[in-house]
């Protein structure tokens, strides 16, 4: 059943699918509604806190009532009260299909819709069926949702199509998105806007082409080099082995002559005691005479 509820006891779902409002049909639709009175009541829901009330369906009516001077002197709007044990998932939809039959939408916001839906757990065979359309449509629509929003703006202002848009997502970053999108954006037509997007796109596999080649071959530099590396460590292990062979035969070698000189010394050593005692002897005898 319809009934008067206070503009100030109602408050918007931040849920809502639609997020852009025009301002000038927001005033059209204000003193329409002042001069002949509503002829669609809102859908509303209550809740606890501050607000008795938030909406469900009819966030435009309830804007242009709040934007009209003579609708906020007469303080309330006509709406439909639902009781508060209502399904997240069943009002969403309500709201996504009230807002298509009203092609109230936008493009981006649908794309939005669409994510947000399927994040709340609603299938895509579920939209499918409430907006008659291919799972396969939905899903394409779902992949726009990734680009950034400069992109879904553009499709929003109709200054790109969704094909232009789906053509942005063969690219790897963010910036090349948007540069594929000002290259667009530069064209005259849609077809010569797609022709310059697959431009851009050539020319930056042609760079990573080269990135890529200019890496092998570095590698293939530094396994060369490595090569070489390895082939002079083992020639320096070589020739270590030969000299400490060589050092070892020498200290031998050494060591012999070492030896001789130390018996020659002994000897050298033993005739000086001799001659020493000798010369003894001989001053004793000469004493005596």
């Amino acid at each position: 059943m319809t009934r008067k509820i206070r503009l100030a006891d109602i408050q918007a779902d931040p849920n809502q699918p639609r997020q852009n409002f025009d301002a000038e049909k927001l005033v059209e639709l204000g003193e329409s509604i002042a001069s002949v009175g509503q002829r669609d009541p809102i859908l509303i829901k209550k809740i606890s806190g501050p607000k008795k009330y938030q909406l469900i369906n009819g966030e435009r009516r309830w804007k242009a009532h709040c934007g009209n001077k003579s609708l906020v002197e007469a303080g309330t709007i006509d709406a439909n009260v639902l009781g508060e044990t209502l399904d997240e998932k069943q009002i969403f939809m309500e709201q996504l299909l009230d807002n298509a039959n009203r092609l109230d939408l936008t493009t981006g916001n649908q794309i939005t819709a669409y994510k947000k839906a399927v994040d709340m757990g609603i299938s895509l065979e579920e939209l499918s069926r409430g907006f008659g359309v291919k799972v396969k449509t939905i899903q394409k629509d779902l992949d726009l949702a990734v680009l950034p929003p400069a992109v879904i703006h553009s499709l929003d202002d109709g200054d790109i199509s969704k094909e232009l848009a789906a053509s942005l997502l063969a690219f790897a970053t963010e910036a090349q998105q948007l540069n594929g999108l000002g290259k667009a954006l530069e064209a005259k037509s849609p077809k010569q806007a797609l022709a310059n997007v697959e431009f851009y796109r050539k020319q930056i596999a042609g760079e990573e082409s080269k990135i890529v080649k200019a890496g092998k071959e570095d590698n293939e530099s530094i396994k060369s080099a490595g090569r070489r590396i390895d082939k002079f460590i083992q020639q320096v292990g070589t020739f270590a082995t030969f000299a400490e062979s060589h050092i070892s035969l020498a200290i031998k070698s050494r060591s012999r002559e070492i030896e001789k000189l130390e018996a020659h010394a002994k000897a050298l050593k033993k005739l000086a005691e001799q001659i020493q005692n000798g010369c003894a002897e001989y001053r004793a005898v000469g004493n005596k005479q």
